[in-house]
């Protein structure tokens, strides 16, 4: 466990192991709360008396062994599973009602809630008894906004002022099939556990930027239908919270039974695991690609926990993820294929293959992945590998030449910024070469890095946590869900991304400025900003790729 803290210490120091968290709502919070466990707070009051379903958005997160279990109990139990070793925990169990809420707070430093807008309005009722602040949050329906975050501020939890100037009743505005929206919770939980993150780290060395919930705006409207990543701060009784609910909005679901059959190739299991612990809700066939073994740094941020240590990732992932759909684990058949050592593991219309593969320039290395890719045969891919330029450009070209639409998510420095390149590999299309190291977001200065920081990046790993890699795997998966679909029911704002060929995707979990200037365009916490061929940098006025492509060149570096 010393080993896990090292990669912590750097990100976010020794603050959450001092303070106790208390968390409201199991079913909207599961995934902040597991942040905050991985990053040292241990001492955790849990507060949901419900029970777990089938249908459950955490059924998915926790594991089917968790179904029918207290909400409560399950996620403690879960907590602890993740870092075996962990001796230190303090968690207290109990029930969300307003008696309980005023009479369990003596000695929390934060508090964290979640569910429907009834729900926080229920909550809302003890606000004025807890003398401590906190973050709320709900998903939304029938309006153009996903979700809503809450601030509690001087003993003010803003929801009624909210619903009164929005001109709703909260069951107009409670959604209730949130198993359809999940990726839209996803995004809620990223965006309070990192407010919250923020909050707990003022006045600390690594205090982040809360100018974005200054002058009494603590709401934070979340999602528009024109761009999913809105970030919009908002004061809870700004007149303009009318206009943004007046149009009546029908959720249109993503088409899940259109993505059943889709087969992921999955190459790089580092933040690819996160992505693969949620691609397995939309997907029934996952072939995971990875050379290494997991390292004690690994489950900070990455999605198995201390118990994989040492064992080599692609195999140790496709049975945790096994375990999770189906948690009777004699009832998965497996077969291995001889030619590339691809062990496929069945379980009714579900499959998972592994394979333990090194992908390099080589003659070799090629032949095993083209040999793996014909055996699979997968319908899309994401190219996981991080910054490893020559890997990704291997992938990548088989990839395009057999027509496969593909995402490569990266991370810059510190991860307080990624990438995601999404690529159709259609016939004449732009290629990762084409944007690769050619977008402003490759010119000109970085994301800041403490001393600490700095020597770990340079050291060859990342310093990032839960907090920053949680949030590019889930701008990755929408991605991949949306190129995954059928053009025609593709949303509007990706489609309308891919025909103005902007297919880079730049998000961040810290806005940083450098002389005046917001890093790579990104103003807020996480918003996702967009680049591609129309903002190709180059010395020349076409840039001439390998693909065959001729780009032209936007913004011109100076000799």
């Amino acid at each position: 466990m010393d080993t896990f803290m090292s990669r912590i210490l750097p990100v976010v120091g020794t603050t959450f192991t001092t303070k106790r968290v208390a968390f409201f709502g199991v079913h909207h919070t599961a995934l902040v709360m597991d942040a905050f466990a991985r990053c040292g707070t241990r001492r955790q009051d849990i507060m949901d008396g419900s029970i777990i379903s089938e249908g459950d958005n955490i059924a998915p997160h926790l594991g089917s062994e968790f179904v029918g279990s207290p909400a409560a109990v399950a996620m403690s139990s879960f907590l602890q599973k993740h870092q075996e070793g962990e001796g230190a925990w303090d968690l207290s169990l109990g029930m969300t009602t307003t008696d309980a809420l005023k009479g369990s707070l003596d000695g929390v430093d934060f508090v964290i809630g979640g569910g429907t807008l009834a729900e926080l309005i229920t909550l809302e009722g003890a606000a004025d008894q807890m003398d401590v602040e906190g973050v709320f949050f709900t998903i939304l329906d029938g309006v153009p906004v996903s979700s809503a975050v809450f601030l509690k501020r001087n003993g003010d939890l803003p929801v009624r002022r909210f619903l009164d100037a929005s001109g709703k009743t909260s069951e107009q505005l409670d959604g209730n099939d949130l198993v359809k929206r999940r990726i839209d919770w996803l995004d809620a939980s990223d965006l309070a556990m990192t407010i919250a993150k923020a909050n707990l780290l003022q006045d600390t060395s690594y205090a982040c930027d809360l100018s974005m919930v200054d002058e009494g705006r603590s709401l934070i409207l979340r999602g528009t239908p024109s761009w999913p990543w809105t970030v919009i701060p908002l004061a809870p009784d700004d007149p303009r919270i009318e206009g943004l609910m007046a149009k009546k909005y029908v959720h249109v679901p993503h088409p899940v039974s259109l993505l059943r059959d889709g087969r992921v190739l999955l190459i790089g299991l580092g933040t690819g695991s996160l992505f693969a612990g949620e691609a397995v809700n939309f997907f029934n066939h996952l072939c995971l690609v990875d050379c290494k073994e997991y390292s004690p740094f690994n489950p900070v941020r990455q999605l198995p926990g201390t118990a994989s240590v040492g064992h080599p990732k692609a195999s140790f992932l496709q049975r945790l993820l096994a375990h999770r759909i189906n948690h009777h684990d004699d009832e998965w058949k497996e077969e291995i294929e001889g030619s590339t050592g691809l062990s496929t593991l069945s379980w009714g219309e579900r499959t998972l293959s592994a394979v333990d593969l090194a992908v390099d320039d080589s003659d070799e290395a090629r032949g095993k992945l083209e040999k793996v890719i014909d055996a699979f045969r997968p319908t899309i891919a994401v190219v996981a590998m991080g910054q490893t330029q020559g890997e990704n450009f291997v992938a990548c070209e088989i990839l395009k030449k057999r027509g496969i639409p593909t995402a490569v998510p990266s991370a810059f420095p510190s991860a307080t910024h990624y990438q995601i390149i999404v690529l159709e590999h259609k016939e004449g299309g732009p290629c990762y070469e084409c944007v690769h190291q050619k977008l402003p977001v490759d010119h000109g200065p970085g994301p800041a890095l403490s001393a600490e920081q700095r020597e770990m990046f340079y050291g060859g790993t990342q310093p990032a946590t839960i907090f920053e890699t949680w949030p590019s795997s889930h701008v990755l998966l929408r991605s991949v869900v949306e190129l995954a679909l059928p053009p025609a029911v593709r949303s509007s704002w990706f489609s309308r991304l891919l025909a103005e060929e902007r297919i880079s995707l730049v998000g961040c979990n810290i806005a940083q400025q450098t002389d005046g200037n917001f890093l790579y365009g990104c103003v807020l916490p996480g918003q996702v900003v967009s680049y591609g061929i129309p903002d190709i940098v180059g010395r020349d006025d076409i840039d001439v790729c390998s693909c065959g492509r001729r780009n032209t060149v936007t913004i011109r570096l100076e000799d």
